[in-house]
């Protein structure tokens, strides 16, 4: 009993010892060195390396200095879910890392959110933004959620940090010309997902040795990216003297802008205060491409210098005001661009040499057999009526669009070629089309460059 006793005695000592020597350095850390927390942090993803979780308030701070809520949404972005097509109303996607997500400002005061409200009822605006991701992580979420909502317009956001995040985290690569997807391999998810949501997260203790065991973890990472950079740029594809993070990007960021313009959709770039000149390589490209027509680009700076210096006590360059004048601007822009499709982009559009006066749009709808629906227009739509459609398409019957607004379109395809093998396979079921409108003499058309089936339709299908 007496050993037992002394036992006890020594583990209840040594209990007391130990959490007064953690009170203690806590306290010394909060007095003397204030560390910056954020609880829940982040949960591994194979497609992204790091999302945040979903259906969560993420709490972000450093004591006496600042406290922030980010509420995360069901698709593990910020702000309201918009239900692609839900609406019916045309679509801007946003995509950017934690300046879009809107780190540093409170919920409603990112620039997403300001857009979203100046626009509503005119437009849907998804934020499909995430803290800590790069142009290879951002264009994979558009192709696996983006591309839902059929967005006449995507905002790109640009930071200095992107070239160093696309090495570190190479989850989509340019390959012949298309996009190629790569998942992450899982490195202690386990340890990763315990630590994430555990209270320690709002410790400061805690939080002061992870800042710097991260610091050490994170430049090892990127010394190993870049190494496989520099092997990568042996084949001579890229010049010596384009660093391997700018080459990188370029690739990334030209076939964007090329695949999403084929689209029919169009791409605008923004860039954190002055961060795209720290880059001269890509800040070139940008320039270039957006003088072909491929793209369009916004200097915030000339947006912003009314307001005078605009940080974020946090950190970030952006504060809600400078959100509220991003937001604002890019809204006037888009309702700009909705009135008058050509400034969309700075390109005409290019099918056949007629249809550079006319705008390029996206529209869902129905495709069909005009002959039979001029016949009979209430029978001659919809799955019942396909077999049908088909066959008379095969004929070399004219090919229609009814769109969701009641609008008939006569279909033409580029290079006087038949438009029905183009459209065969998609008759009698809701599909998004993306072209040229061509109206004049009383004549509604649509030269078709792309032909997808609508969201609800796929996932029919799986």
């Amino acid at each position: 009993m007496k050993t037992g006793r002394k036992a006890s005695l020594w583990i209840a000592t040594g209990l007391i010892v130990t959490g007064a020597t953690l009170c203690l350095g806590e306290l010394v850390v909060r007095t003397f060195s204030p560390t910056e927390y954020l609880s829940p942090r982040y949960q591994f993803s194979k497609e992204y390396e790091i999302v945040p979780f979903p259906n969560t308030v993420m709490v972000h701070g450093v004591p006496g200095k600042y406290r922030y809520h980010y509420s995360v949404n069901a698709i593990k972005s910020r702000g309201e879910v918009v239900e692609p097509g839900a609406s019916g109303l045309p679509a801007v996607v946003v995509l950017g890392d934690s300046y879009s997500f809107g780190i540093g400002v409170s919920d409603g005061d990112d620039y997403s959110s300001v857009m979203r409200e100046k626009l509503r009822g005119r437009a849907d605006v998804a934020s499909l933004a995430s803290p800590g991701w790069g142009l290879t992580q951002e264009i994979r979420r558009y192709y696996e959620l983006g591309e839902r909502y059929h967005p006449r317009i995507v905002v790109l956001q640009f930071c200095a940090n992107d070239p160093e995040d696309n090495i570190s985290n190479q989850v989509t690569r340019v390959e012949h010309g298309e996009f190629v997807f790569r998942d992450v391999q899982d490195t202690g998810n386990g340890i990763k997902r315990y630590l994430s949501r555990s209270p320690l997260q709002r410790t400061q203790l805690y939080n002061f040795f992870r800042s710097r065991v991260s610091m050490v973890a994170n430049g090892r990472t990127s010394m190993k990216a870049k190494a496989e950079m520099r092997a990568m740029r042996a084949d001579g594809s890229w010049g010596a003297a384009v660093p391997a993070g700018e080459a990188l990007h370029i690739d990334l960021l030209s076939a964007f802008a090329r695949h999403l313009r084929d689209e029919g959709t169009s791409l605008w770039v923004i860039a954190v205060d002055n961060q795209l000149k720290e880059f001269p390589h890509i800040e070139q490209a940008v320039h270039d491409l957006d003088a072909r027509g491929e793209m369009r680009y916004f200097e915030v700076t000339d947006w912003l210098a009314p307001i005078g210096p605009h940080s974020s006590p946090e950190g970030h360059v952006w504060d809600a005001e400078a959100h509220r004048v991003i937001g604002e601007h890019l809204a006037a822009e888009v309702m700009d661009a909705f009135s008058n499709p050509s400034v969309a982009t700075n390109a005409d559009a290019d099918v056949d040499n007629v249809t550079d006066q006319f705008p390029r749009i996206t529209l869902t709808g129905e495709l069909l057999d005009l002959y039979c629906f001029m016949e009979d227009p209430d029978g001659a739509t919809g799955t019942g009526h396909a077999k049908c459609a088909k066959t008379c398409i095969q004929k070399s019957m004219p090919v229609g669009f009814l769109a969701d607004d009641g609008t008939m379109y006569t279909v033409i395809a580029t290079d006087h070629e038949p438009a029905g093998e183009m459209v065969a396979d998609f008759i009698g079921a809701k599909s998004t089309v993306t072209g040229v409108a061509i109206r004049h003499h009383g004549v509604n058309a649509i030269a078709i460059t792309s032909v997808t089936l609508a969201f609800n339709e796929k996932e029919k299908a799986k």
